[in-house]
């Protein structure tokens, strides 16, 4: 058992590895921040953005955000400093409006899959695979969207790797798993399931 002092109350806290993720923000609305914090209760990584996603690389944090894709590096010292950024990749505005909700996987050493939909929206869902070293993006995809209406509407999405693929699950009026070639980045193939 630890105390932590975070800049407010998080909204969302989530595993990330062996941290826990503290988020003040979601939807990026509200003084956004987020804290990754470690078991002994210090605060290792910090930003001053909404993330939905974050994956560990090695002794960094990889962040996925509504606005970038960045490689943070642990604070040092005392107190909640932000992180010093090893890079950073800019997110088109496609993204930064779909991008609420997502995640984030390792492909084999070198690699990172990050992924962004939103939970209450018909947006699809964005696909990029890049380089965890450099943040150079290596493919990019976008899983169409059903086209319904926004409505009380509620978005759920999977993501995990398939020999030779990335299959995504989209849950929402409709529910379709789509295909995408992990090399490419290319949809291999895409079928409509009547589940809810």
């Amino acid at each position: 058992m630890f105390r932590t002092d975070l800049p407010a109350r998080p909204f969302r806290l989530q595993r990330v590895g062996p941290y826990v993720m503290a988020n003040k923000g979601y939807y990026g609305m509200y003084g956004k921040w987020a804290r990754w914090i470690d078991a002994d209760g210090a605060v290792v990584f910090a930003i001053d953005e909404y993330a939905f996603g974050a994956l560990p690389l090695g002794e960094d944090m990889l962040a996925v955000t509504p606005r970038s894709i960045c490689r943070l590096k642990r604070t040092s010292g005392a107190g909640v400093a932000l992180s010093p950024v090893k890079w950073s990749v800019e997110m088109d505005e496609a993204w930064s409006r779909e991008a609420a909700a997502g995640g984030a996987l390792t492909i084999g050493d070198n690699d990172a899959l990050v992924y962004a939909y939103h939970p209450i929206a018909d947006s699809g869902v964005r696909l990029k695979r890049l380089s965890a070293d450099q943040g150079e993006i290596r493919w990019s995809h976008y899983c169409m969207p059903l086209g319904v209406e926004h409505s009380l509407y509620q978005h759920r999405v999977r993501v995990k790797l398939v020999p030779r693929g990335v299959e995504v699950t989209s849950v929402g009026e409709r529910t379709f798993v789509e295909t995408v070639e992990l090399e490419t980045g290319k949809r291999a193939s895409r079928v409509y399931r009547e589940e809810r």
